[in-house]
């Protein structure tokens, strides 16, 4: 039997680990903050995700229009989010279709598409978990279904009136936009107000608040980037 570590205190071990069985001998100290399932560790993916360190990872593509995601980690346990327009445009729309935010876990799936790539960002995990928290809220705060005056205008639904998003999926009450919203304006404005929201705290540790200072001076420049330029100068910034 093995204890691990990231949930032990200075005084108490709060949970064993078993790796013959793959899985907690007992429930998640910190509940569902953790995730829905109350006897994993890390996702049950100890080589992809850990908790030891305070990470995100910006992952993007460059194929067609491009795309940019977010891979958060709240004590250690990974989940992607993704907005886009996943269920098809609108009758006679150009482009235009109702937002969604997907949250998965997992490997994100824009590694095996064109210019496809993730670069992790060091943080504390206490801003890391402050992170995930925002996107988590959003999601949330999404709608698991689609009203219907919104479906009428969606080919989709045109052709098929049984028509449902998945349980991976919410709506975010919008419509999709070249300039936006998009997702590369809902990925790096959540970010941003997720760290604004620390930096603006007054019961913030100035530790703390510094630190997403400079967080947000990086992730500024990574929103100005053209998509073809992204995997170099993001691989540039990680090592500044």
């Amino acid at each position: 039997m093995l204890i691990v570590s990231c949930f032990i205190s200075f005084e108490t071990v709060l949970a064993y680990y078993s790796p013959e069985l793959g899985r907690w001998l007992s429930r998640d100290p910190i509940e569902e903050d953790g995730g829905d399932e109350l006897y994993v560790f890390v996702d049950n993916d100890p080589v992809n995700f850990f908790d030891w360190l305070g990470l995100f990872g910006l992952y993007f593509h460059t194929e067609d229009q491009g795309h940019f995601g977010i891979q958060t980690k709240y004590n250690g346990m990974g989940r992607n989010y993704d907005f886009g327009r996943y269920h098809d445009e609108y009758i006679g729309a150009w482009y235009s279709g109702p937002t969604f935010l997907r949250r998965t876990t997992g490997s994100p799936y824009v590694l095996s598409k064109a210019g496809g790539g993730i670069v992790n960002f060091s943080v504390s995990k206490e801003l890391d978990n402050l992170i995930a928290e925002k996107f988590r809220n959003k999601w949330d705060n999404g709608s698991k279904t689609i009203p219907l005056n919104v479906k009428k205008r969606m080919k989709k639904f045109s052709e098929n009136k049984n028509f449902n998003i998945p349980s991976t999926d919410r709506y975010m009450k919008s419509d999709w936009g070249l300039t936006g919203p998009n997702c590369v304006t809902f990925t790096f404005d959540t970010l941003i107000e997720a760290l604004d929201d620390v930096i603006k705290n007054d019961k913030a540790i100035l530790k703390l608040r510094c630190e997403a200072i400079a967080v947000k001076k990086k992730v500024q420049k990574v929103k100005a980037w053209k998509p073809e330029k992204v995997r170099k100068k993001l691989l540039e910034l990680e090592k500044e």
